[in-house]
């Protein structure tokens, strides 16, 4: 209860960011993830005849409790204000494990005011949930690692936590599974116990999907088959034509009309998927997709680069006139990163030191942050890393780092 009413002023000006800022009409993704919640009150979640598959049905069922009920738009917003002062309260928990209780609550709200998020609350979209999923799975799986002899729970549900938000953000299945591959061979050659219960964990978190992917099979015959946007994220990261940088557009015939100055490489894809299915287009986009690196790898690695910079920094955007947003992005985040860079030298001197449960947890950041920058990312991605990112900085500077001051001048003129 004591840590509830520290972090009230927090919830406060949520609450208080959302009443002002919140706007009645849906905005840009919002309109997808209402369509697919009205549709879940209704009995399905996309047609069968035409399957759109662009996200995962996570936060379209969160959102369909409030749609169903005919709630104001407001209300679900609101509710993300307490799922992200919840998400605060879940980290602060997590640093308790590691650091001292005052440096715990500097560091919860740091990330409690990142201030980029108070403008992804005030739209019904993933992130709120996404991010408390994440700050959940954290604190419940390093509580495991940490517990002598954890019981079923214990790996259940941090594993529930970890599935119910592959299932809202479907990119997380990517560094899951690979993170997953990578701690099975290190428990095979190490026998870590630690990194088995999050090699656990993480394969429970997996197994959530099996009712989504056998759903999508039914729906399209396709095995593990997770969405109809998979080609679209790969495809612009393929092409560098002038005033590109790897950013996603939707491929439709309306493209042309939105794009100036569009190449015709681009204009011929978007006509060739008019009239076909969702799945046939994502086919189509990803065939175009691979025969560009095939041809033409350069452009891929090229564009790595300015994805990189945008999922940090919100810069640049392709066919956009760049403007000084770059700035609000550029004062938070870039000394996140060189903080969380910075640490990476004296964790390799006392890297026997560092418990094995935060190396895995930053392992899982950093393949998160590989395979951001080799798909087409905006800022929102990075929103995704700050807890592990602020929880690896906090452990390095209190435990490996000091800082100290000498007046050597006046030493020096003490010596007269």
């Amino acid at each position: 209860m004591k840590n509830v009413v520290q972090f009230l002023p927090l919830l406060i000006l949520y609450i208080i960011n959302i009443a002002l800022f919140s706007d009645n009409e849906p905005f840009r993704d919002e309109a997808r993830y209402l369509m697919y919640a009205r549709n879940l009150t209704q009995g399905f979640y996309t047609t069968t005849e035409n399957p759109y598959l662009m996200n995962g049905p996570g936060y379209p069922i969160f959102l369909s409790f409030f749609v169903g009920l005919n709630l104001p738009l407001i209300v679900p917003k609101i509710v993300n204000g307490v799922l992200i002062f919840f998400s605060v309260l879940f980290f602060y928990n997590t640093l308790g494990y590691y650091i001292p209780q005052k440096k715990a609550m500097l560091f919860a709200y740091i990330m409690g005011l990142y201030y980029p998020m108070f403008r992804w609350m005030i739209l019904n979209i993933t992130e709120s949930l996404s991010f408390f999923l994440l700050c959940g799975f954290l604190f419940y799986s390093v509580k495991t690692c940490r517990i002598e002899k954890p019981k079923l729970w214990n790996i259940i549900l941090p594993g529930l936590l970890l599935g119910y938000l592959l299932l809202t953000k479907l990119f997380f299945v990517y560094v899951v599974v690979l993170s997953l591959i990578i701690g099975i061979f290190y428990y095979i050659i190490f026998k870590a116990k630690t990194i088995g219960r999050l090699s656990t964990i993480m394969a429970v978190g997996l197994l959530c999907l099996t009712p989504y992917l056998i759903y999508t099979y039914n729906l399209t015959g396709r095995n593990m088959y997770l969405g109809t946007n998979g080609g679209e994220q790969l495809y612009w990261m393929t092409t560098a034509h002038e005033n590109e940088y790897g950013m996603w557009y939707a491929i439709s015939p309306e493209l042309k009309h939105l794009v100036t100055n569009l190449h015709p490489n681009h204009v011929e894809i978007s006509d060739s998927v008019a009239g076909k299915s969702f799945v046939e287009q994502n086919d189509l986009i990803t065939k175009a997709a691979l025969e560009n690196i095939k041809s033409n790898p350069k452009d891929y690695i090229k564009n790595i680069l300015p994805n990189t910079l945008r999922l940090i920094l919100g810069y640049p955007y392709s066919h956009m006139h760049q403007n000084m947003s770059m700035y609000y992005y550029l004062i938070i985040n870039m000394p996140l990163i060189l903080a969380f860079a910075l640490c990476f030298f004296p964790v390799y001197l006392h890297r026997r030191s560092i418990p094995a449960e935060l190396a895995g947890m930053t392992l899982f950041v950093i393949i998160y942050f590989a395979g951001c920058a080799m798909l087409s990312a905006v800022p929102r991605y990075f929103f995704m890393a700050l807890p592990f990112i602020l929880l690896w900085v906090a452990f390095v500077s209190t435990h490996f780092v000091q800082i100290s001051f000498q007046n050597k001048l006046s030493n020096q003129v003490n010596q007269f």
